[in-house]
């Protein structure tokens, strides 16, 4: 089936002016309109409720509190659960008025250094003057007593981050650039420009329909006795995008304390990039499906830039069915499961994610319905000089659990 009326909602930066959304766009996330249309097709009523797995910004949580559906969604990185349970606060302006005021340049300046985390990369990110100042305000933030006001002062500091310093973040990855330490002025000013979105955003607001919350947890072996109508969400595509990376310095300043608890949440993370390690999950039953396995072996005649790739593919295919069969046990009978997924192509060799899934999802005990194609999306320039343009297919794969 062929919906590339859809694909134009995939992107989130559809999200960039709409309210409680753009509080923070997570990069590689889809839009708000593109979960109601998920809805729709799943024929959700109020009162139901959605699991999302794999929550990043928490657009699928919000989206389902804002049409009157409960929804808990899970994340491996805190930064994220972070974002989603934010964005479903709302505290009076008058309660965040009253502590902003204690935001001032001056009372920033005299606070209390937070700990430095011991993580390299604010060695080279940022200069002594500029860490400094972020410390300060980060130690600022951890005086505010209300747990929502401080989730919310955290997220506007922690989206100054990277264009306070040098890091930026690039496809899959935190670059360092040439880039100048922004003074402390202009990241003051950053933070209360972001601010200022929030306090519009609650001034129009009105309360939410249904529940929404966000957990830490891995899509391998979350725990719920919550049996849920649905689920919504889009795993890591297997794109050598690591998170980890890209969203280190809010990992970094909000939650971790040195460079070894990152690379141990590196590991742990779903096999969707090469740094990913394979973990003690039980994977009885799984079996290469053949169109992967007729991938791997072009894959291994060719010359991979990187000789893990084989590896990251093989064992996301094997994380999903731990992922899926996961996801059964917390459906109810009947329930669709809808998983917005990418193909891939390495070395010119194409790797049919959606299909693949498809194979895999039988394996997990969950009968496909239907895969939808969103949108046809380009290739890197590498690609294409080397191998010439072959668009890869961005779907929508669609299982549902038996009655039986």
């Amino acid at each position: 089936m062929n919906r590339k009326d859809w694909g134009k909602f995939i992107s989130p930066s559809v999200d960039k002016q709409t309210p409680f959304y753009r509080w923070y766009l997570y990069k590689h996330g889809y839009s708000k309109r593109l979960v109601e249309q998920i809805i729709a097709k799943f024929k959700l009523k109020a009162g139901q409720s959605v699991l999302d797995p794999f929550c990043g910004g928490g657009t699928t949580l919000l989206a389902a509190a804002e049409n009157g559906l409960n929804a808990v969604g899970f994340d491996i990185m805190s930064f994220p659960v972070l974002v989603s349970n934010t964005k479903m606060l709302r505290p009076s302006v008058s309660n965040v008025e009253k502590y902003e005021k204690k935001f001032t340049l001056e009372k920033i300046r005299v606070t209390k250094p937070y700990s430095l985390p011991d993580i390299k990369i604010f060695e080279k990110a940022f200069n002594k003057k500029t860490l400094n100042f972020l410390l300060k305000f980060r130690g600022k933030i951890d005086d505010i007593k209300k747990p929502a006001l401080k989730n919310i002062f955290l997220l506007c500091y922690l989206k100054t981050l990277e264009k306070a310093g040098r890091a930026r973040k690039s496809g899959g990855f935190l670059r360092l650039t040439k880039a100048r330490n922004a003074s402390q002025k202009k990241i003051f000013t950053q933070f209360t420009k972001f601010l200022d979105e929030v306090k519009t955003d609650l001034k129009a607001a009105s309360k939410l329909k249904g529940k929404a919350q966000a957990k830490v947890g891995d899509s391998r072996k979350i725990s719920s006795k919550q049996k849920f109508d649905a689920v919504i969400s889009s795993p890591p595509y297997p794109n050598r995008h690591d998170y980890t990376r890209v969203y280190l310095l809010e990992e970094a300043l909000g939650f971790n304390k040195n460079d070894k608890e990152i690379k141990w949440l590196r590991y742990k993370t779903l096999r969707s990039h090469v740094e990913a390690k394979k973990q003690k999950f039980d994977a009885t039953g799984y079996v290469r499906p053949a169109k992967l396995t007729r991938a791997i072996k072009k894959l291994e005649k060719k010359d991979l830039n990187n000789p893990k790739i084989v590896e990251m593919i093989d064992g996301f295919f094997e994380d999903m069915y731990l992922t899926l069969k996961n996801v059964k046990g917390c459906v109810k009978a009947g329930g669709k499961v809808g998983f917005v997924i990418s193909n891939a192509r390495y070395a010119g060799v194409p790797v049919l994610t959606d299909e693949i899934l498809r194979d895999v999802g039988k394996q997990a005990g969950l009968a496909t319905k239907e895969i939808i194609l969103l949108r046809n999306r380009g290739n890197s320039s590498q690609q294409m000089k080397e191998y010439n343009r072959l668009p890869a297919r961005e779907s929508l794969v669609i299982f549902e659990k038996s009655l039986g």
